[in-house]
Protein backbone atom coordinates (compact mmCIF):
# COMPACT_ATOMS: atom_id res chain seq x y z
CA UNK A 1 0.00 0.00 0.00
CA UNK A 2 2.47 2.61 1.11
CA UNK A 3 5.06 1.11 -2.03
CA UNK A 4 2.43 3.40 -3.83
CA UNK A 5 3.46 6.93 -2.17
CA UNK A 6 7.20 5.92 -1.90
CA UNK A 7 8.16 3.43 -4.53
CA UNK A 8 11.01 1.48 -3.09
CA UNK A 9 11.02 2.06 0.64
CA UNK A 10 14.34 1.41 1.48
CA UNK A 11 15.34 4.01 -0.39
CA UNK A 12 13.17 6.45 -0.60
CA UNK A 13 12.17 6.25 4.00
CA UNK A 14 14.25 8.96 5.85
CA UNK A 15 15.43 9.03 8.71
CA UNK A 16 14.79 11.57 11.41
CA UNK A 17 18.29 11.86 12.03
CA UNK A 18 19.04 12.27 8.50
CA UNK A 19 15.89 14.57 7.64
CA UNK A 20 13.96 15.54 10.20
CA UNK A 21 10.78 17.97 8.25
CA UNK A 22 11.29 15.08 5.46
CA UNK A 23 10.82 11.76 7.94
CA UNK A 24 7.83 14.02 9.60
CA UNK A 25 6.15 14.52 6.33
CA UNK A 26 6.66 10.70 5.36
CA UNK A 27 5.05 9.76 8.25
CA UNK A 28 2.29 12.07 8.39
CA UNK A 29 1.62 10.88 4.77
CA UNK A 30 1.49 7.01 5.41
CA UNK A 31 -0.44 7.45 8.79
CA UNK A 32 -3.04 9.68 6.15
CA UNK A 33 -3.12 7.31 3.65
CA UNK A 34 -3.37 4.40 6.38
CA UNK A 35 -6.09 6.00 7.89
CA UNK A 36 -8.49 6.59 5.19
CA UNK A 37 -7.72 2.98 4.03
CA UNK A 38 -8.99 1.54 7.14
CA UNK A 39 -11.94 3.70 6.75
CA UNK A 40 -12.86 3.33 3.71
CA UNK A 41 -12.77 -0.56 3.97
CA UNK A 42 -15.21 -0.19 7.10
CA UNK A 43 -17.90 1.78 5.29
CA UNK A 44 -18.06 -0.52 1.95
CA UNK A 45 -18.50 -3.74 4.89
CA UNK A 46 -20.94 -1.76 6.86
CA UNK A 47 -22.59 -0.88 3.68
CA UNK A 48 -22.42 -4.12 1.91
CA UNK A 49 -23.00 -6.64 4.68
CA UNK A 50 -26.78 -6.52 4.07
CA UNK A 51 -25.93 -8.32 0.58
CA UNK A 52 -23.66 -11.18 1.59
CA UNK A 53 -26.88 -13.53 2.35
CA UNK A 54 -27.60 -12.75 -1.89
CA UNK A 55 -25.88 -15.08 -3.92
CA UNK A 56 -22.77 -14.04 -6.33
CA UNK A 57 -20.08 -11.52 -5.67
CA UNK A 58 -21.01 -8.43 -4.23
CA UNK A 59 -18.18 -6.21 -5.00
CA UNK A 60 -17.61 -4.71 -8.05
CA UNK A 61 -16.31 -0.98 -9.30
CA UNK A 62 -20.15 0.31 -9.06
CA UNK A 63 -20.42 -1.15 -5.63
CA UNK A 64 -17.14 0.22 -4.49
CA UNK A 65 -17.99 4.09 -5.62
CA UNK A 66 -21.38 4.30 -4.44
CA UNK A 67 -20.49 3.09 -0.87
CA UNK A 68 -18.58 5.74 0.16
CA UNK A 69 -17.17 9.05 -0.61
CA UNK A 70 -13.67 8.65 -2.97
CA UNK A 71 -11.07 9.75 -1.36
CA UNK A 72 -11.11 13.85 -1.98
CA UNK A 73 -7.83 15.20 -1.63
CA UNK A 74 -9.26 17.44 0.68
CA UNK A 75 -9.53 15.51 2.99
CA UNK A 76 -5.90 14.70 3.22
CA UNK A 77 -4.20 17.23 3.03
CA UNK A 78 -5.12 19.21 6.25
CA UNK A 79 -2.68 16.59 7.18
CA UNK A 80 0.29 17.22 4.85
CA UNK A 81 0.84 20.30 6.82
CA UNK A 82 3.98 18.89 8.11
CA UNK A 83 5.30 18.67 4.87
CA UNK A 84 5.78 22.24 4.29
CA UNK A 85 9.33 23.05 2.99
CA UNK A 86 9.84 19.43 1.95
CA UNK A 87 10.90 18.41 -1.07
CA UNK A 88 8.26 15.83 -1.81
CA UNK A 89 9.23 14.74 -5.29
CA UNK A 90 11.99 13.63 -3.66
CA UNK A 91 10.20 12.20 -0.81
CA UNK A 92 7.29 10.35 -2.35
CA UNK A 93 9.28 9.21 -5.75
CA UNK A 94 6.32 6.80 -6.76
CA UNK A 95 3.99 9.93 -6.81
CA UNK A 96 6.19 12.48 -9.03
CA UNK A 97 4.21 15.41 -7.05
CA UNK A 98 5.76 18.54 -7.54
CA UNK A 99 4.00 20.25 -3.87
CA UNK A 100 1.93 18.94 -1.03
CA UNK A 101 -1.50 19.55 -3.41
CA UNK A 102 -0.51 17.35 -5.87
CA UNK A 103 0.98 14.77 -3.05
CA UNK A 104 -2.50 15.27 -1.44
CA UNK A 105 -4.17 14.17 -5.50
CA UNK A 106 -2.10 10.82 -5.53
CA UNK A 107 -2.22 10.03 -1.73
CA UNK A 108 -5.74 10.28 -2.33
CA UNK A 109 -5.88 7.92 -5.40
CA UNK A 110 -3.77 5.63 -3.62
CA UNK A 111 -5.53 5.42 -1.20
CA UNK A 112 -9.21 4.63 -3.16
CA UNK A 113 -6.93 1.87 -5.07
CA UNK A 114 -5.93 0.34 -1.72
CA UNK A 115 -8.93 0.18 0.00
CA UNK A 116 -9.99 -1.17 -3.07
CA UNK A 117 -7.63 -3.54 -3.97
CA UNK A 118 -8.13 -4.75 -0.03
CA UNK A 119 -11.55 -5.63 -0.29
CA UNK A 120 -11.05 -7.25 -3.61
CA UNK A 121 -8.54 -9.73 -1.83
CA UNK A 122 -10.58 -10.53 0.93
CA UNK A 123 -14.11 -10.94 -0.81
CA UNK A 124 -11.94 -13.17 -4.07
CA UNK A 125 -13.58 -10.66 -6.71
CA UNK A 126 -10.65 -9.96 -9.40
CA UNK A 127 -10.42 -6.74 -11.24
CA UNK A 128 -13.06 -5.29 -9.15
CA UNK A 129 -11.36 -2.13 -8.92
CA UNK A 130 -10.25 -0.87 -12.55
CA UNK A 131 -12.51 2.15 -11.77
CA UNK A 132 -10.11 2.85 -8.59
CA UNK A 133 -7.01 1.77 -9.59
CA UNK A 134 -6.94 2.84 -13.50
CA UNK A 135 -3.13 2.31 -13.36
CA UNK A 136 -1.10 0.69 -11.23
CA UNK A 137 -0.16 2.45 -8.51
Amino acid sequence: MLAGLFGDLDAALVARTAGPNTAACQKVAAGAVTRYVRERVVSFERCRAPMRAEDGPFLDGAAFAESGQTCDPTRIAPRLRRCAGVDVAAAFPACSAADASGLAICAAARAECAACRALEAVHGVPDACAESCPAAP
